[in-house]
């Protein structure tokens, strides 16, 4: 009787376990589908609303510099006596009004429009890369969800099988054609199933955790995933070229790496002209009391005497600058072409796994418990064997999902790879 109503607990226990995480479920009212959870990734995740922030504030940069500098208005009284501080004492005592304009050598204020729009372009790029990595993560966590449920429901079938089996034992031991260890052997089997419900809780809260910061919702939202979800794979066969050529034609951290060597090298030819030296014209109107007014015009120029040790070295400095900017081009590119192999390998083996599973693993599995069940409750199977298939099943069905789950999550590594939102259609 201690047996029986031990092997009853376990499963009670394992039971609530397993219903947990629907209770608590139960609290969202909408399913959250995939393209609903990019959506909302999309509307509200933070990281992603502050890179499309910058690029534009960066974007705004690139009128201004294009512009001249403001001119400069002066006023001031010129030439009073210093005894009497009057306007009427000296004839050169006059009231100055004055205008200057700074004007920079031809071509420098184009080179800087040029610069700005070149960085502003890698602004609007990397805003670009930022969102297909959200998209990447979105994707991968959705996934992630879509695993732990299918392993809690193959997790909550192998309870089911095992109580039956905990009722066959002990059938078989009232009648005293079966063995007390196998009922504790059923039990312990059970306790690991307890086990492993509470770690799939775990990991499930977590993950919803993960998915819920992406979204930019409070980490305890629930989250349901929709009762059928499509987890067929692409048949269309990828090749590996093709992909990478693809990738180099439209990546946008690759734009961006592109542009920001464009602006190096805007910048490089700035340099040059840092050599000519920058002009101000300017005129000044003095109002004298009881005598003609006077005019003055005014022309000024830098004069870059301290060029070797200034604009000389800016030469230097922008050159060298422009060799980082041409090898960071160069890493990206071996980046993007790392990425879309790995994932594309990742992929591949992930579906050929699916296609095993499917077509021999699971059925193998399932058909060896059913026969060893009906082998056992005719005293022809040895119990610890048929425990050890069930639990092999458990395992291979649990797997199953983990292989379909890391094939959608390497097809989302591959989108982001690629600069697409969607490679395989």
């Amino acid at each position: 009787m201690t047996l029986i109503f031990a092997g009853r607990r376990y499963v009670a226990v394992l039971a609530l376990l397993l219903a947990v995480p629907a209770f608590a479920q139960q609290a969202d009212t909408g399913a959250l589908s995939l393209q609903r959870a990019i959506e909302l990734g999309l509307e509200q995740n933070p990281t992603l609303a502050v890179a499309r922030a910058s690029a534009e504030a960066v974007r705004q940069r690139v009128p201004q510099a294009g512009a001249l500098a403001d001119p400069r208005l002066s006023i001031g009284l010129v030439n009073l006596p210093s005894s009497s501080l009057s306007l009427d004492k000296d004839p050169m005592s006059q009231l100055q009004i004055g205008f200057s304009q700074p004007l920079p050598f031809p071509g420098k204020r184009a080179l800087d429009e040029e610069v700005a729009q070149f960085r502003a372009d890698a602004a609007v790029q990397g805003s670009d890369e930022q969102r297909l990595r959200l998209l990447r993560d979105v994707k991968q966590a959705w996934w992630q969800l879509f695993y732990i449920d299918h392993a809690q429901q193959a997790l909550e079938s192998n309870h089911d099988l095992l109580q039956q089996l905990i009722e066959t034992a002990q059938t078989l031991y009232s009648v005293g054609r079966g063995q007390q260890q196998d009922v504790l052997l059923a039990q312990l089997e059970l306790a690991r199933l307890e086990d492993e419900a509470l770690r799939l809780r775990q990991q499930r809260i977590e993950s919803v955790m993960g998915l819920n910061s992406l979204l930019n919702r409070p980490v305890s939202t629930a989250v349901t995933l929709p009762v059928d979800v499509g987890h067929e794979l692409p048949s269309t066969a990828f090749s590996e070229q093709q992909l990478q050529a693809e990738a180099l034609a439209q990546h946008p951290a690759l734009r961006a790496s592109l542009a920001r060597l464009e602006a190096a090298r805007s910048l490089r030819r700035l340099s040059s002209k840092d050599q000519y030296p920058d002009f101000a014209v300017g005129a000044s109107y003095g109002v004298r009391d009881g005598r003609d007014d006077l005019t003055s015009i005014q022309f000024s120029m830098s004069l870059p005497l301290y060029a070797s040790r200034k604009q000389s070295r800016v030469e230097d400095q922008r050159q060298a600058e422009l060799i980082v900017a041409q090898q960071q081009l160069r890493e990206t590119e071996l980046q993007v072409l790392t990425e879309v192999s790995l994932a594309l390998s990742h992929y591949q083996r992930a579906k050929n796994r699916v296609a095993l599973f499917e077509t021999a693993i699971l059925p193998q599995a399932q058909q060896t418990v059913e026969a060893m069940l009906a082998g056992y409750q005719v005293n022809k199977v040895v119990f610890a064997n048929l425990i050890q298939a069930q639990t092999a099943l458990q395992n291979y069905q649990t797997q199953y999902w983990q292989v379909v789950t890391a094939a959608h999550q390497a097809l989302a590594a591959l989108d982001a790879a690629l600069g697409k939102e969607n490679s395989h259609e």
